[in-house]
């Protein structure tokens, strides 16, 4: 895959989305920063300032893969001499760019404890590109009607076995506690999220390398 059709894709999305994906950005800053002014304590913000993220992670498919499939712009983009793969990364990257962009812009501003120590906030920040690339291939290969579902279930899944696992046994919170405070916990939670991501984007390449193109165009 050439670096060039890659810069060419992902130029052609800021020209169509930068304006708006800013300004909802700025939106969801001032909101990150209401939140601080008025929540009852820090944990309310720092929740807030997660989820307000996981929200964008979710919205950010409506602008790289809704607008283009009910536009039918893809049919047209496979037209042209570029590669499937290209088309499919250059939408990952943009929105990974974007996700670390605002992830640590709004936690850094607003919810500086969930970076101490560094590896929360790097666990959390891998945790919503997984999320992010859930959304994508799920909107991409998925009818719309449950396209959003998907990825939720996807991530709803670890915190329930999490709480069915641990339960009200305290030896084994205690455990699970030590194996997250540990060294080497927070680092390999991050990297098993990131091998976990690049298999998101694998499979979607994979996908649409093989997929006609009525299957994505609404």
């Amino acid at each position: 895959m050439k670096p060039g059709p890659l810069w060419v894709l992902m130029g052609k999305d800021l020209r169509l989305h930068g304006l708006p994906l800013m300004l909802v950005a700025a939106g969801v800053l001032a909101s990150c920063a209401l939140a601080m002014r008025f929540a009852p304590h820090t944990g309310a913000v720092t929740g807030f300032v997660f989820n307000v993220n996981m929200l964008m992670a979710l919205l950010l498919t409506e602008w790289l893969i809704a607008r283009e499939r009910a536009a039918r712009s893809f049919a047209w983009l496979r037209t042209l001499p570029l590669d499937d793969r290209a088309l499919v990364v250059a939408k990952f990257l943009l929105a990974a760019v974007f996700c670390v962009m605002l992830w640590t812009v709004s936690s850094g501003l607003f919810a500086p404890t969930l970076w101490s120590p560094w590896g929360t906030g790097l666990v959390l920040q891998c945790s919503l590109l997984v999320f992010g690339a859930l959304c994508l291939g799920a909107r991409w290969r998925i009818n719309w009607h449950y396209a959003h579902l998907a990825p939720l279930a996807v991530m709803a899944a670890p915190v329930l076995l999490f709480t069915v696992f641990a339960g009200d046994d305290t030896a084994r919170r205690a455990a699970l506690t030590a194996l997250w405070n540990a060294p080497y916990g927070r680092p390999l939670a991050a990297g098993g999220l990131l091998l976990l991501y690049l298999s998101v984007v694998w499979t979607t390449v994979r996908w649409v390398e093989r997929a006609d193109t009525y299957e994505f165009v609404d």
